[in-house]
């Protein structure tokens, strides 16, 4: 069916041949300057040749001047929706969402919302790989009460909030957890009262049994 475009009062979303384009506008002035910066951040860590990050890059940011009622942003790479089909993409997944985290992290930054439609699947010629897109509710850990659509809601964002949401993505897989993969959903639903970190929980699925 056609692409229909996702507009809101603040932003538009809209695919464009081979990126996403995001129009936000000048509403709150707080919010505003907290998303150039969310996306000014992502840029910047394109350009420090990380290779794969399993995050968004930023091919253009039109920044605002004081007058502009808006700034637009083209990400890559497009992708869909569709979740692990065996064991071996269910380990891929979760490397794929554990090393967007480390660097998003490493940035200083929650993403907010790990949820199944912020994460898709990019083909390629060989095999595909995992990425976490939409980073409209990041901010700085300890800094804002979560006040969206989330499993704690209320309580102070911090980056054990994004692991634990990934270890309740976890409980959407059809596929029986085997290997290490019971220990390390234990691991990340208890994150929340721990200081557990996506770096961490890479070292543990990556050791040897």
């Amino acid at each position: 069916m056609p692409y229909t475009p996702d507009v809101t009062k603040q932003r538009t979303i809209e695919l464009m041949d081979d990126v996403v384009q995001r129009t936000v506008q000048r509403l709150d002035e707080d919010d505003f300057e907290r998303l150039i910066d969310i996306y000014t951040t992502l840029q910047r860590l394109n350009s420090r040749g990380h290779g794969k990050t399993h995050l968004q890059t930023v091919r253009t940011l039109e920044l605002p001047d004081e007058q502009s009622s808006s700034f637009t942003v083209q990400l890559q790479p497009l992708g869909f929706s569709r979740k692990p089909e065996n064991v071996e993409e269910v380990y891929e997944s979760l490397q794929s969402m554990l090393t967007g985290l480390k660097f998003w992290h490493g940035c200083n930054y929650c993403h907010g919302d790990l949820q199944w439609r912020n994460i898709v699947y990019v083909p390629t010629s060989d095999r595909g790989y995992w990425v976490l897109i939409d980073t409209d509710e990041s901010y700085p850990p300890n800094t804002t009460t979560i006040s969206w659509n989330h499993q704690c809601h209320g309580e102070i964002l911090t980056f054990q909030h994004d692991l634990f949401q990934l270890g309740r993505l976890m409980k959407d897989f059809i596929l029986p957890l085997t290997g290490k993969l019971p220990s390390v959903q234990t691991a990340l639903l208890s994150a929340r009262t721990s200081q557990l970190d996506a770096e961490q929980v890479l070292t543990m699925m990556n050791q040897s049994e």
